[in-house]
């Protein structure tokens, strides 16, 4: 299953340079855990990262982490499978 994971924030380049160190760390943890699917700008400086999960509770275990590590709110969302 995929998740599509939203980070909410409303400020533009409101990041620390310590958050940046922590999103960096947790995005490469992302990668070498298998789950990191893409990221692209949905609009600035919102983010969306797609996580690779068996299921809705190893999603939400690596949002959480996420959530600390750029001190932001998470969304995550199923994706839908195709028809």
């Amino acid at each position: 299953m995929q998740y599509l994971v939203n980070v909410i924030d409303y400020r533009s380049e409101s990041g620390t340079v310590q958050e940046a160190v922590a999103i960096d760390a947790f995005n490469e943890k992302l990668v070498t855990g298998g789950h990191w699917v893409f990221a692209a700008g949905l609009a600035d400086p919102t983010v969306s990262t797609v996580i690779d999960a068996p299921d809705l509770d190893v999603a939400l275990k690596l949002v959480c982490e996420g959530s600390k590590a750029c001190n932001r709110r998470l969304e995550v969302r199923p994706l839908l499978s195709d028809p």
